[in-house]
């Protein structure tokens, strides 16, 4: 992707989560994005993994987190929040897949390499448990109806729940939080 357009990514996400921030009933949302999110690395999708079933992100990650652990695998990190495709220039909610180099795996969307991620990392034990506990019926763990959106309520759910932004990324590179370095 041009420099360019991922600015202009950038920008669209920055002022989208920014506005969800000021909005009444969105505030506890877009606070939570500003406090723990972070922008991660786009890539192409390593040979070694298939696409998944488009429209299905929650489902697609999620299940690759329980299945490396079920066989015993060190799972990738969860991630959720916002992204910007090469094909839309506005950000939507979406969910994803970071490797221990701070690289986005998407196995829902074609071409991930060409989009612009801003998501919250959340911890294996977090994934395992919210599987467990709604039977692996998979849906969004910030956007989580199920429980009230209990996440974004406490902050003790949070504290264990959320790596913080730059926990993961590795070889000296900073994370970006809200266009600033962490």
């Amino acid at each position: 992707m041009s420099a360019e357009r991922d600015a202009a990514n950038r920008m669209a996400i920055d002022h989208y989560i920014g506005l969800l921030a000021g909005m009444n009933v969105q505030a506890p949302f877009g606070q939570f994005m500003i406090d723990h999110g972070s922008y991660h690395e786009a890539a192409p999708l390593p040979a070694r993994l298939k696409s998944l079933m488009p429209t299905r992100c929650y489902s697609n990650a999620q299940s690759a987190v329980v299945r490396a652990v079920s066989a015993g695998r060190k799972p990738l990190t969860y991630a959720e929040g916002y992204a910007c495709s090469g094909k839309l220039a506005y950000p939507i909610q979406h969910a994803w897949l970071v490797d221990d180099e701070g690289r986005v795996v998407d196995q829902t969307w074609s071409n991930p390499e060409e989009a612009t991620y801003f998501g919250v990392l959340f911890t294996t034990e977090y994934v395992l448990e919210t599987a467990e506990k709604y039977r692996r019926r998979y849906n969004s763990l910030l956007d989580d109806r199920r429980d009230y959106w209990a996440l974004l309520k406490d902050p003790a759910i949070a504290e264990r729940a959320v790596i913080p932004p730059g926990n993961l990324v590795t070889e000296g590179r900073p994370a970006l939080v809200m266009g600033r370095t962490v």
